[in-house]
């Protein structure tokens, strides 16, 4: 957000001084790849879940009225 990649100033940027202080600088991509893929996927499982609530409201628009029958 600053502008900065953490190489210029050294401890600026916050996820180079999270992965730093756990050790974990040399999976920093596999770190990155996986809350991408996490990303992506909890997406795709919103949109298909708004895909059918929109299904089902078509339905059956008036749901939670009783049957006249």
């Amino acid at each position: 957000m600053g502008g900065v990649t953490g190489t210029e100033m050294p401890d600026y940027h916050d996820w180079q001084i999270l992965l730093g202080r756990l050790d974990w600088m040399r999976d920093d991509h596999a770190i990155a790849r996986m809350s991408w893929e996490t990303g992506a996927v909890v997406m795709v499982g919103a949109l298909a879940w708004g895909g059918y609530v929109v299904w089902r409201q078509g339905r059956d628009p008036i749901r939670g009225r009783p049957d006249p029958n």
